[in-house]
C-alpha cells in the first residue's frame, strides 16, 4: 500500500476521533512511567503534558509475603505531575504467584500491606492514589483478594485517594483461567475507582506472530467489561511496543525507534493487516535468518481509539511511555479533544 494512501486513510481516522470528541465528556490519558527506564519515559511525558491526564509511575513493589514494600520516589516526576495538573497515582508491583497467596490469605499481612500502602502514599508530596499491578495470581485467590480490595479502599477513600487496578483482558468470565481468573470484573468494578484493562500480548513472546492488540480483541473485551463494570472507570490499555519473532524461539520486545530501523536498513516490505489494523513485516536479520515483527504505530493507535469511543469508556491507558511513534500523540490528542 502507497504511503500517500496510509497517510489519508490514518487522517480519516484522526477527523472521526476529532469528531467523536467533540460531543463526548473529557476522556482520560493514564501513561505508565517505567522508572527503571533511562531518558524515554521522561522526554515522552517532557513533550506531551496537555495529552496525559495521570501518571503512573513504577515507584513500588512488595518485598516477599508479609505484607512488607519499597517506595522510591522520583522527586523531578513528582514535581513535574504537580507543575501540569496531571493526577500522580504510583504503581505498586508484584508477580510470585506463592508470595501473593500467602499474602493475600493472611488477613494479618493483607492489614499490613495496606497500612503500608496508606504510609507510601501520605510520604509523597503530590499524590492522588495508588496503582494495583498484581499479575500471575492463582485464580483460587480471587476471593481474597476481593477482600483486599475491600480493605484497601476502606483506608484510601476517607483520605482522597484513588484505588485504580490493572486487570488482564479477558472477553467472558472463567473461574479457573490461570491468567485472568483471579480477577472478578464485577467485585473490582464495585471498589475501585478505574479499571486498567491489559488489552495487549494478545500474541507474545512465546507465542506465533501475530498482532499485539487488534480492534477484535479491544472490542470483545469492551463489550464484556461494560457490561459488569461501570464504563466511566473503564480504561483501555494500548501498547506502545511490538514484538520481534525468529521463526524458533522466544520473540525480542521492540521499541518503535528500534522497528522502525530495522525496517529503514532491511528495506523490507510494510505490510497492513486489515483485520487486526495493525502494521507488520517479515525481514531476514545479520545471520541471514527470517523474522516477523508486528509493532503499533499512529495509525494503528487511531483505530483502538475509535473502538474506546465506541464503548464510552472512561479513558485509555499507555504501557509504557518512551516506547512510541510520536505519531501516536496525533490520534491521542484527538481522542482527549485537545
Amino acid at each position: 500500500m502507497h504511503c500517500s494512501t496510509l497517510h489519508i486513510k490514518y487522517s480519516i481516522l484522526i477527523l472521526l476521533l476529532l469528531a467523536c470528541s467533540a460531543s463526548a465528556a473529557p476522556r482520560e490519558v493514564a501513561g505508565f512511567y517505567f522508572n527503571y527506564s533511562e531518558s524515554g519515559p521522561w522526554d515522552s511525558a517532557a513533550a506531551n503534558p496537555d495529552a496525559i491526564s495521570m501518571l503512573c509511575p513504577t515507584w513500588m513493589g512488595i518485598r516477599g509475603s508479609k505484607g512488607e514494600m519499597y517506595c522510591k520516589e522520583d522527586p523531578k516526576v513528582t514535581a513535574f505531575a504537580k507543575e501540569h495538573g496531571i493526577r500522580l497515582v504510583p504503581l505498586i508491583w508484584g508477580s510470585d504467584r506463592k508470595a501473593m497467596h500467602e499474602l493475600f490469605n493472611s488477613i494479618e499481612y493483607r492489614t499490613r500491606l495496606v497500612r503500608n500502602i496508606v504510609a507510601a502514599l501520605d510520604s509523597i508530596s503530590y499524590c492522588q492514589g495508588v496503582n494495583l499491578d498484581f499479575e500471575g495470581m492463582d485464580a483460587a485467590d480471587r476471593y481474597v483478594y476481593d477482600f483486599f480490595l475491600i480493605e484497601l479502599a476502606a483506608k484510601l477513600k476517607p483520605k482522597g485517594y484513588m484505588l485504580t487496578i490493572d486487570v488482564p483482558a479477558k472477553a467472558s468470565e472463567s473461574l479457573t483461567n490461570s491468567w485472568a481468573g483471579a480477577f472478578d470484573y464485577a467485585e473490582i468494578g464495585k471498589y475501585c475507582d478505574r479499571v486498567m484493562i491489559m488489552t495487549y500480548d494478545e500474541h507474545w513472546s512465546t507465542s506465533h506472530p501475530g498482532p499485539v492488540s487488534s480492534v477484535q480483541l479491544c472490542d470483545r473485551v469492551l463489550e464484556y467489561a461494560t457490561s459488569v463494570i461501570p464504563a466511566e472507570k473503564i480504561y483501555m490499555g494500548l501498547p506502545f511496543y511490538g514484538y520481534d519473532w525468529p521463526a524458533k524461539g522466544r520473540a525480542t520486545s521492540r521499541l518503535y525507534s528500534r522497528t522502525s530501523q530495522i525496517l529503514e536498513q532491511t528495506e523490507a516490505k510494510l505490510n497492513w493487516d486489515r483485520d487486526a489494523k495493525t502494521p507488520w513485516f517479515v525481514y531476514t536479520d545479520s545471520n541471514g535468518a527470517k523474522r516477523t515483527t508486528y509493532f503499533e504505530n499512529g495509525r494503528s493507535i487511531a483505530a483502538k481509539l475509535v473502538i474506546a469511543h465506541k464503548w464510552n469508556i472512561g479513558g485509555i491507558c499507555i504501557w509504557s511511555l518512551g516506547n512510541e511513534d510520536p505519531a501516536m500523540w496525533d490520534a491521542i490528542r484527538a481522542y482527549r479533544g485537545r
